[in-house]
């Protein structure tokens, strides 16, 4: 955000923003965040020239990005039978419909409700997409494609 055009009203606005923002953001749980103290949205002066000012901003952001990753890094014991799973669903082509993922699951063993759980756990890290919501009968397993 350009600092250098807040205006009078620009720092009340700033904080309303940042606020809202925050309230979008705890819906979703792909959204990364830096937050600096109770900010989203970094305000830096676009027109400042190099410098001490740019330097303080370029730390700042850094250090946020460098928090938030190490404070959304996680580990996870991943069933051997879902990465079979995996394997085979990037196999099957860029979309595969649910019943597939379930004749998947249980030919190596998996209940529908661990297929349900691998799917969401695949989707979580950007190894797929699935929309239970919008789409539910659909897995988009190439995103390349």
């Amino acid at each position: 955000t350009h600092k250098d055009k807040l205006g009078i009203d620009g720092e009340a606005r700033l904080k309303e923003i940042n606020k809202e923002l925050t309230k979008i953001q705890q819906k979703y749980d792909r959204v990364l965040i830096c937050k600096s103290e109770d900010e989203v949205i970094f305000a830096v002066n676009a027109m400042a020239p190099v410098g001490e000012e740019r330097q303080q901003y370029t730390e700042e952001l850094q250090a946020c990005i460098q928090k938030a990753a190490e404070e959304t890094g996680y580990e996870i014991d991943v069933p051997l039978k879902w990465l079979a799973f995996h394997l085979d669903l990037d196999k099957k082509g860029g979309i595969v419909r649910k019943s597939e993922c379930y004749k998947t699951g249980e030919i190596l063993g998996m209940g529908r409700s661990d297929v349900d759980k691998a799917l969401k756990y695949f989707d979580k890290v950007g190894l797929l997409l699935h929309y239970p919501d919008d789409v539910p009968d659909l897995i988009f397993t190439k995103m390349d494609s």
